[in-house]
């Protein structure tokens, strides 16, 4: 681990109080937050169920920003988060971060610029 002094925690976000999180660090509030839902049930290289349970965590991505208020954000998914669930799933979730006032950035990458073996597409969804 490169800072063995941190922190580290495995819990499943779906328990995890955000508050909580907030006092233990002894902070205020963070200045990034990065992290994205699971991608199984949003990538079309598998059976790509909109109700996969996986794809509420979301919606958990999205309460832990409302809690912790960070100044910025990256969520980062595969390019089939833009299309699953008939586009519902990333209308929602940007209409949650608009209504934090987050200004939005929006950019597709491929993985194999960056070194990455694998032909993924992922979309990258940056705000402030």
């Amino acid at each position: 681990m490169n800072f063995p002094e941190a922190t580290c925690t495995q819990k499943d976000i779906n328990a995890l109080d955000f508050e909580k999180i907030l006092n233990q660090l002894k902070i205020k509030a963070l200045d990034i937050l990065i992290g994205g839902p699971p991608c199984q049930g949003f990538s079309t290289a598998g059976s790509r169920f909109w109700d996969d349970p996986r794809n509420h965590l979301l919606k958990n991505y999205i309460k832990a920003l409302k809690t912790i208020k960070p100044k910025w954000f990256i969520m980062e998914n595969v390019e089939g988060l833009l299309t699953s669930n008939k586009g519902k799933s990333i209308y929602e979730a940007l209409k949650a971060f608009i209504e934090l006032k987050y200004k939005i950035r929006f950019e597709k990458i491929y993985s194999q610029e960056y070194g990455i073996p694998r032909p993924i597409r992922l979309s990258q969804v940056i705000f402030s």
